[in-house]
């Protein structure tokens, strides 16, 4: 029999459901950090909610759509010892 790639208890069918589940386990048995590549208008509700419950969080530009939710990303992280990383995948890309 083929294991499965990914346990069925860590496989989530929403952001917020996986975030509050993980957030739940033990430091040494949940995820590491949340990375969010969802498309532009969905980066602050899960950047957010994964602050709020304690993980680092990598998100692909843009960091939000309005310049408010930016700010409130930044003084989100800015209060708590996590790492907020924002890539720019395309950046130098040549076309």
């Amino acid at each position: 029999m083929v294991k499965p790639l990914l346990p069925e208890d860590r496989t989530y069918l929403t952001f917020e459901e996986m975030i509050e589940k993980e957030s739940k386990l033990p430091a040494d048995k949940r995820i590491d950090f949340v990375t969010i590549v969802t498309p532009n208008f969905a980066h602050f509700a899960p950047a957010m909610l994964a602050l709020d419950k304690g993980f680092h969080v990598v998100i692909e530009k843009p960091i939000a759509l309005s310049l408010d939710e930016a700010k409130q990303l930044k003084k989100k992280y800015r209060t708590l010892a996590f790492f907020f990383l924002l890539t720019h995948t395309y950046s130098g890309y040549p076309s």
